[in-house]
């Protein structure tokens, strides 16, 4: 009886934090377009309300894949506490391009600290380099 109480309040508050708004929004910031065009490169800010610093962020999609409301799938970084400059759009800078339909190239600063950094997403091998000041 008690497990079966407790696993409906379990589900209860599973169901109401679903219903939620997610407090995370991402806005664009530079799309770059594989040599072929099949796929990009999508740099966004993803900001996730006053508490949190805003952090720049890196997905791989499909040319004509919509950018979900999520995180980046190749690389994640923030400011690091200020130590790292901001960029314009509210994150800190991130530089991404096209080595060639494979390999992509994703530069941030040397002082940002690095939440995700995937080696390889689908077929696409990710190097990474550091911007100085």
């Amino acid at each position: 009886m008690l497990l079966t109480l407790v696993g409906l309040v379990l589900f209860g508050l599973g169901s109401l934090l679903s219903a939620l708004p997610d407090p995370c929004d991402n806005d664009v910031v530079a799309e770059v377009r594989s040599p072929q065009g099949g796929q990009r490169l999508v740099v966004f800010v993803r900001g996730c309300g006053a508490t949190t610093s805003n952090s720049t962020q890196v997905s791989l999609l499909a040319a004509d894949e919509p950018l979900d409301n999520e995180g980046g799938n190749l690389l994640i970084v923030d400011g690091n506490r200020g130590t790292a400059p901001i960029a314009p759009h509210g994150g800190p800078f991130v530089e991404a391009q096209w080595i060639d339909e494979h390999t992509v190239l994703l530069r941030h600063h040397v002082s940002a600290r690095v939440f995700k950094k995937k080696e390889r997403v689908g077929g696409v091998r990710a190097s990474y380099r550091p911007l100085a000041s």
